[in-house]
């Protein structure tokens, strides 16, 4: 109680946070329509020259075709020679507003900009100085930049995340939020890990909740089945430092080290690398959760916006690195764990400083792989500690809610 009201009392350095974002983005937006340096952005995120919001473009491009009851998956979206469409046809419901097209390219762009930042700052909730400065590298890490560079679709995820969090105590509104991001793309579902933190209080409503929630989204999953395993074929798989996931270590052996055993890797038949790629991420988190999971922060589960911050972007993190391969933008969803870290460190916890540490070094990997020889190939095995990290952090949290006796301090 002390820590909160000291919390409460004290300076809100947000305004340092978001005033450092306001100056960047401005320098690198002048420089750019001024001089054309778009290098400066490049050589900051280390991502290649296309033009810009081109996700966002292919996004309204093939929007604009399902609106005119055309192929989006063979559309042509210029300045592409190719179609590139690779979206679950759900994402033609955007086609009911005028405004979606791609002749709107450039505003909706900007307008996701405005509302990502928004958002987070809302998220991030009251700052002290130390926290207002970690939160400029993290807001404005090359993964956050590459989203809104490109106007990735996971930044209206994000958002539409961001909103089933602020109404957190209504677990049917959140549970739908969390299904309708389900059907955009698949991995928001993880945020059901948040139906947890009703289960002590609302037993059957929390079990009523999560079930009614997994009935709706396997059964779109069966619908569409055919559908999302044509979008799966056409999705790249990165393997180099603009990725993550636990496929990438599998890759960077099979691709980028010359050895006996990249030989024997590019050989396995497919299902054998599967179980080997299972057999891996299970071998680790058991060898890392008997080490250290004691010295990791407890995720309580008590009913409030940070904690489901926290388990929303958390849950999302552990599925996507389980399916394997990502490129970086779906990093920004790291951003929710952030506001519960910091109070962990308020809170005298050295393991929030490790969550932090490994935070950041994975969301500014694409950056470190620049100025640092070799670090791509450290960057998988730093990936893997982060992601032990949160599945420790989960099976702690499940203990706690599914402990019969209810603690009294709880």
């Amino acid at each position: 109680m002390p820590n909160q009201l000291t919390q409460k009392n004290s300076a809100d350095y947000r305004w340092l946070t978001f005033s450092i974002i306001a100056l960047i983005m401005g320098v690198v937006v002048f420089t750019d329509f001024k001089y054309g340096s778009y290098t400066l952005l490049i050589n900051y995120t280390g991502i290649e020259t296309i033009p810009y919001f081109d996700d966002l473009r292919i996004l309204l491009c093939g929007i604009d075709a399902m609106r005119l009851h055309q192929n989006p998956y063979t559309a042509i979206c210029p300045p592409a020679t190719d179609a590139m469409f690779n979206y679950p046809v759900t994402w033609g419901a955007f086609g009911l507003f005028s405004f979606v097209t791609v002749p709107n390219l450039i505003p909706i762009g900007l307008v996701l900009i405005v509302l990502f930042y928004t958002a987070v700052y809302f998220i991030a909730g009251r700052l002290n100085l130390f926290e207002s400065l970690v939160a400029v590298l993290l807001f404005m890490a090359p993964c956050t930049i590459l989203a809104l560079e490109r106007g990735n679709c996971d930044l209206i995820i994000f958002l539409l995340m961001a909103i089933a969090v602020y109404r957190y105590a209504a677990p049917i509104f959140f549970a739908a939020c969390v299904v309708l991001c389900g059907v955009l793309k698949l991995f928001p579902v993880a945020a059901l890990y948040c139906c947890g933190f009703y289960y002590k209080q609302h037993y059957k409503k929390a079990v009523g909740v999560f079930l009614a929630s997994c009935i709706l989204f396997v059964a779109f999953v069966l619908f569409l089945q055919d559908n999302l395993a044509m979008v799966s074929s056409k999705t790249p798989r990165p393997y180099d430092r603009f990725s993550y996931g636990a496929g990438v270590l599998f890759s960077l052996i099979k691709y980028n080290i010359q050895s006996p055993l990249s030989s024997i890797v590019k050989q396995l038949p497919q299902w054998l690398y599967a179980v080997l790629y299972m057999g891996l991420v299970f071998a680790g988190f058991v060898l890392f959760y008997n080490k250290f999971s004691h010295k990791l922060p407890l995720l309580t589960p008590a009913i409030n916006r940070k904690n489901f911050c926290f388990a929303t972007g958390s849950g999302i993190f552990i599925l996507s690195s389980l399916i394997g391969y990502n490129f970086n933008y779906r990093l920004i969803f790291l951003l929710l764990t952030i506001p519960i870290v910091f109070v962990w460190i308020r809170n005298g916890s050295k393991g929030g400083f490790v969550v932090l540490g490994f935070t950041f070094l994975v969301m500014w990997q694409s950056f470190l792989s620049r100025i640092i020889p070799k670090w791509h190939l450290a960057a998988p095995f730093v990936f893997f500690v982060l992601l032990y990290i949160h599945l420790c952090i989960l099976v702690a949290f499940l203990k706690v809610i599914f402990r019969k006796e209810v603690m009294a301090t709880k």
